[in-house]
């Protein structure tokens, strides 16, 4: 009979604490092969190879790794929303790991932030908003493609311009693009606007996502800060290639964030432009004259060489075309439903 405290294997006494430090070891082992096989599994996959995330998804349901279920699940979904299969995932994913989250200890009280979860990706008919929104700076010209109908721009000049033969003549010889830049910037536009379809990115959204996104991506997004599990705060959307939904949700939630309830500590600061977190918390230290804000929550590597480095210029430049007031556009990412 073995002895209080031991397990016999073979004819030898071994003590629990021993067999305990030994099985321990061996799945400290066993999850970083699975996090190694994941990660190479899911660099190997394009973001639209559904059927690739799909059984990557099995795969970690097989392992029992529920987070990584989740991710991939969220990955097959932003590209069909409708996908059964992902969705049925997904819930028994959440119910897992809610099942298995522990309860709140004096080091975690209750109510203490915990990771944050990616919001869910804007539709296209959103998407639309933001363009509308960002095209109606008449003092900008745009190259976007858009399209509305003879009839529409008919009823807008009737409406806008009336006897003025002179004005009605102008704005008939418009692009397209400054019609719609009129129209969306005029007193009818709340009657017009739903009618104006934007195919293509507005400049400042253009801008956003090739002299913005790319800096804030590698500085802010890492698996450490705000683009992995552990995000804290709030979490953004990486991969190799986003979608244009992807992008704008990304915009809407840098946006969106602020440290504080009076909304003086932003990432975006439309008030006084150079205190934006996204420039500030990029930089080794306060400028000179200018107080730090409060210390990051984790250690981050500075974005930025100093404010002279040409990555914080380009998004500074971006930051000083924001609008002056904070918009409204009605959207909240925040929601698990999606909007009609």
């Amino acid at each position: 009979m073995a002895a209080a405290g031991a397990y016999r294997y073979g004819d030898r006494l071994v003590p629990l604490a021993v067999l305990l430090l030994v099985l321990a070891t061996v799945c400290v082992v066993l999850a970083a092969d699975v996090d190694k096989d994941y990660a190479s599994q899911a660099k190997a996959l394009a973001p639209d190879d559904i059927q690739g995330h799909l059984k990557l998804a099995e795969w970690c349901k097989e392992r029992q790794q529920w987070a990584l279920v989740c991710d991939q699940c969220a990955q097959i979904l932003r590209q069909n929303p409708n996908h059964e299969q992902a969705k049925l995932l997904l819930e028994l994913a959440k119910a897992e790991l809610a099942r298995k989250q522990p309860a709140p200890t004096a080091s975690r009280p209750a109510g203490a932030p915990r990771a944050a979860e990616l919001p869910r990706v804007i539709t296209d008919k959103e998407v639309q908003i933001l363009r509308r929104k960002e095209l109606s700076k008449p003092d900008v010209p745009e190259r976007v493609t858009v399209k509305i109908s003879k009839d529409v721009i008919e009823r807008f000049a009737q409406e806008r311009f009336g006897a003025n033969r002179q004005g009605r003549t102008q704005f008939m010889r418009l692009s397209p693009a400054a019609k719609a830049q009129v129209m969306l910037a005029s007193s009818l536009a709340d009657r017009f606007a739903a009618e104006i379809e934007i195919t293509s990115d507005p400049l400042f959204f253009a801008e956003f996502e090739k002299q913005v996104l790319p800096v804030v991506t590698k500085g802010c997004a890492t698996a450490q800060c705000h683009g992995g599990p552990e995000a804290r705060g709030f979490r953004l959307f990486t991969g190799r290639k986003l979608t244009t939904n992807e992008v704008y949700t990304n915009y809407l939630i840098l946006n969106d964030y602020k440290k504080d309830p009076q909304g003086k500590l932003r990432l975006l600061n439309r008030d006084t432009r150079s205190h934006s977190l996204i420039l500030r918390y990029g930089l080794r230290g306060a400028p000179t004259g200018e107080l730090a804000p409060a210390p990051h929550p984790v250690a981050i590597e500075p974005m930025y060489r100093g404010v002279r480095d040409p990555r914080y210029l380009q998004v500074y430049a971006w930051i000083n075309s924001l609008r002056l007031l904070y918009p409204d556009y009605g959207i909240d990412i925040r929601s698990a439903s999606k909007p009609e």
